[in-house]
């Protein structure tokens, strides 16, 4: 065979090697580039979850400083942003402290129904939330409220909340519309066995301090034949 035949045998057969090796080549650098890609992207991400825990950081403890200084308000407001920003509960419940230390119902209740619409499930943002509501007479759509919170209650401690909702309620300005809201929130529990006779108790205190008599009499009835 002659050089030129040997070249020309040599390119044919070689030809299929090099396409077969293309792609291969071209995977591992699309490999290395995604690669690159997603540590750079991990890079960032990290990165940025660093500043975000230094600005939460920063506001917490400015926030306290705050407080130390004789300015809670500032505090308040500094830890309430924090709490939005991070979703922890700790935070939430020191806003609503702060708000109460500082005497605003206003700011209390504020920082009460962020920690709610943040941990709805959260039975320490539920209690504060109706807890303050009730405080400042704002009873009206406390019902599903007291109901959550008696659902989240242990057996011992809804048996001691429910003897206590008739004086949680007891200085509300309406007492009618409190004896609603307070039978719309034990709607469950006046039909457990586990509840129904203290339940239809405390009902019935409420129905007495509302002036129905009649319904109050009523409620000790179905509370005495459980």
């Amino acid at each position: 065979m002659d050089y030129y035949g040997a070249m020309f045998f040599f390119f044919f057969s070689i030809r299929p090697l090099a396409w077969m090796l293309a792609p291969a080549a071209a995977l591992t650098w699309n490999s290395a580039a995604l690669s690159q890609t997603s540590a750079e992207r991990a890079v960032r991400a990290e990165a940025k979850q660093a500043a975000e825990r230094g600005a939460l950081f920063y506001e917490t403890l400015l926030g306290e400083l705050n407080v130390q200084a004789g300015q809670p308000q500032v505090g308040y407001a500094l830890l309430l942003q924090a709490a939005r920003r991070s979703g922890d509960a700790r935070l939430y419940q020191r806003a609503v402290e702060l708000a109460l230390q500082s005497r605003s119902g206003e700011h209390a209740l504020q920082a009460a129904r962020a920690w709610k619409a943040a941990l709805p499930d959260s039975s320490e943002a539920n209690r504060s939330l109706l807890q303050i509501s009730i405080a400042l007479n704002q009873i009206a759509d406390t019902g599903p409220l007291l109901k959550q919170v008696l659902a989240q209650s242990a057996h011992d401690e809804r048996q001691r909340l429910l003897r206590a909702v008739p004086g949680m309620y007891a200085r509300a300005s309406d007492k009618p519309l409190a004896a609603s809201v307070i039978e719309q929130g034990l709607e469950e529990s006046l039909s457990s066995p586990d509840t129904r006779a203290v339940a239809w108790t405390a009902l019935g205190f409420a129905k007495l301090a509302a002036g129905q008599t009649q319904q109050a009499l009523e409620a000790a009835i179905e509370g005495g034949t459980t």
